[in-house]
């Protein structure tokens, strides 16, 4: 077999499957803290708007001015265009210095980011970009803030120090511990009329610019921790956000650090991300705990959360334009909390469930997909574009899926906790596990199999394979699922329900004690991977025999003339003509790691995934392609949809 490797630049649409379901409700009143001086009166019921717009629900920072609003992600940036309210993406590809971007700072025509590999400049009107490293003479790669100064930008690293270029000379310079800085990892940096100061692992720095100075802070002088994560600059004061410890409040006017805050006053979390100050309030981003806002004129506490309207409680940035109070999060995308309106839009990732496992994708016969994730089932409607998540709440086992497989009306899912079969248009569960004949009941796969008359279902476990024949009829026993006006509501039917005969499963004792990773149907015979080789299992007869000893299968695709195997050294292939076997190399491929498998007839083409990329192989021209951008993504399942339309399960 010829096999040419070529890079191909990927043409098709790719929508990853991380896909949203987001159930959000408006609160009366957030959660209020008073200190011992004046009260904040209630705030009033709130509305809100999701918006499916982003490239990644993993939020780094947020800049926003009057033209747009720019959103740094872990997957690129996303930029909303406020006169047309239209979206635009950004990555490495149209010139980010890497996908992975920590900071944003917007100046209008120009706009800074802290990349993974350096700071990158994109010009707004001549849409250019330019890329800093070290090479240029930025220390450290990995830029993680960066503060305007007029003719100055002043660059915070991991590793580098701080940085400042000199826009008007178009050159470096740096301060890091070999000259005075207290430690070369810069979380974050501030500037105000008289000083620069800055947040490190260890320390904070101050310099004045006016006498040329630098001062260092500790625990010692009254930090609440060594480590300083965020800054935020009042009239008279500077706060000091800690990862774990609280905040730190330093008074300018007397040079002394005058109090802390922590969770024993009036925090809700001493994980501190973010503070901003925004006239006489002070907004704080925790880790777990949502939003607090100070208003120092009544010396009043409020609380935001999910509850509220926040988009996650795992807050990693705030940015304040005007009325706009901007919120980003670690998992939930963007929230913008309106003051004057007392409203709340949240922005979210495109087609995106909150689960960034995914284990299998299925296609039914409606178009609908059915996705599993260790966070639960999902259905999605192409036509509505919504989500519907099913778990624990609605009747199921556990929230973790292991497969899913679509056939006709029904869907087959299986679980850590046994086997469940939903009828979709009866809107009808089942459930089945030991009782039913499963001796094991971590479901790892299951396919469906029909001949003239019958239909079977083969169940794949940790400890074996199981099959049970079906007659393309639902099995007896429900679970009815009800509507209500905020979601579906599964409950237990008493007066339909009943139990399977015992023993309704039957088991292959020759592989009772292999775990089963994959099944597949050729003809008369059945193709069983396993975590210790793969077997060709005749049912007619009861026989199984092994192929490929001691390697662990992950997919099967059944061709024409053809049997393929992706495993964890590649993909070997059986030629059903000649009944030999042939291997692809894993030298060409994105890694040797196969995990997925999917035939695309009309592209003449069987997809690859791997941990680190997705290939494509034509089986007319026997040529490999690598797709270009593609090698930041874990796939562990393909689904074809379309023509141009691959749904790509991944793992984060």
């Amino acid at each position: 077999m010829k096999i040419l490797r070529k890079r191909w630049k990927f043409g098709l649409i790719i929508v990853f499957c991380f896909c949203i379901y987001s159930c959000f409700s408006a609160k009366e009143k957030p959660e209020s803290e008073t200190a011992d001086f004046g009260k904040l009166k209630p705030i009033q019921k709130v509305s809100l708007r999701i918006h499916r717009t982003l490239i990644s629900n993993n939020i780094r920072s947020i800049s926003a001015d009057k033209d747009s609003v720019w959103v740094a992600t872990l997957r690129g940036v996303s930029k909303l265009d406020r006169s047309s309210n239209k979206w635009v993406h950004y990555t490495q590809d149209d010139g980010l210095g890497s996908d992975a971007v920590h900071v944003v700072v917007s100046e209008g025509r120009w706009v800074w980011f802290g990349t993974q590999n350096g700071v990158t400049l994109y010009d707004v009107k001549e849409k250019s970009w330019r890329t800093f490293r070290e090479k240029d003479g930025l220390r450290g790669g990995m830029v993680k803030s960066i503060a305007i100064e007029g003719n100055y930008v002043w660059v915070g690293t991991e590793g580098g120090g701080l940085n400042r270029y000199d826009r008007n000379t178009d050159s470096w310079a740096s301060r890091t511990q070999k000259d005075g800085l207290s430690n070369n990892g810069v979380n974050a940096i501030a500037i105000d009329s008289k000083y620069i100061w800055v947040g490190t692992h260890h320390g904070v720095n101050r310099y004045d610019r006016i006498t040329d100075s630098w001062n260092r802070y500790f625990k010692k002088d009254g930090l609440v921790q060594n480590s300083v994560w965020t800054i935020g600059i009042a009239d008279n004061f500077v706060w000091f956000g800690s990862p774990w410890n609280g905040i730190s409040v330093y008074d300018v006017i007397n040079q002394a650090f005058m109090r802390t805050y922590t969770k024993t006053d009036l925090l809700s979390s001493n994980y501190i991300r973010a503070i901003v100050v925004d006239g006489h309030n002070i907004w704080i981003g925790t880790a777990n705990s949502g939003v607090q806002r100070y208003i120092e004129s009544v010396n009043s506490w409020v609380k935001y959360t999910k509850a509220d309207g926040l988009a996650s409680d795992n807050i990693t940035w705030i940015t304040v334009y005007k009325n706009e109070v901007w919120f980003g999060t670690y998992d939930g995308g963007v929230s913008m909390y309106d003051k004057v309106a007392n409203s709340w839009t949240t922005y979210v990732k495109a087609d995106a469930p909150p689960e960034d496992d995914v284990k299998e994708i299925a296609l039914d016969d409606s178009g609908k997909l059915w996705v599993a994730t260790s966070g639960g089932l999902f259905e999605y409607n192409p036509e509505s574009k919504e989500w519907t998540r099913y778990g624990k709440k609605d009747g199921l086992a556990t929230n973790f899926i292991m497969t899913v497989i679509a056939d006709e009306n029904n869907v087959w899912i299986g679980t850590a906790r046994g086997l469940a079969s939903y009828n979709v248009g009866g809107q009808k569960w089942r459930f089945h596990n030991k009782a039913d004949g499963l001796s094991e009941d971590f479901i790892t796969s299951a396919a469906i199999t029909s001949d003239d008359v019958n239909k079977t279902i083969w169940v794949g476990t940790a400890g074996g394979l199981f099959y049970q024949k079906i007659r393309g009829q639902f099995p007896r026993g429900a679970i009815a699922r009800r509507k209500t006006s905020e979601a579906p509501v599964v409950g237990f039917h008493p007066t339909t329900a009943q139990r399977l005969p015992r023993g309704n499963f039957n088991s292959v004792e020759e592989l009772s004690e292999y775990k089963v990773t994959s099944i597949a149907q050729e003809g008369e015979y059945m193709w069983i991977g396993t975590s210790e080789g793969v077997f060709r299992y005749n049912p007619a007869t009861q026989k199984a025999v092994k192929y490929i000893e001691d390697n662990y299968v992950n997919s099967i695709l059944i061709l024409d003339n053809q049997v393929w195997l992706g495993t964890r050294e590649g993909i070997s292939i059986l030629d059903k003509n000649t009944d030999t076997w042939r291997t692809i190399s894993s030298n060409i491929m994105p890694n040797h790691n196969v995990r997925a498998l999917t035939e695309d007839i009309r592209n003449h083409s069987v997809w690859i995934g791997t941990p680190t990329g997705l290939a494509r192989y034509d089986t007319e021209t026997d040529t490999l392609d690598i797709i270009s951008g593609s090698t930041i993504y874990s796939i562990k399942s393909i689904t074809v949809v379309t023509d141009d339309i691959l749904w790509l399960g991944t793992v984060s």
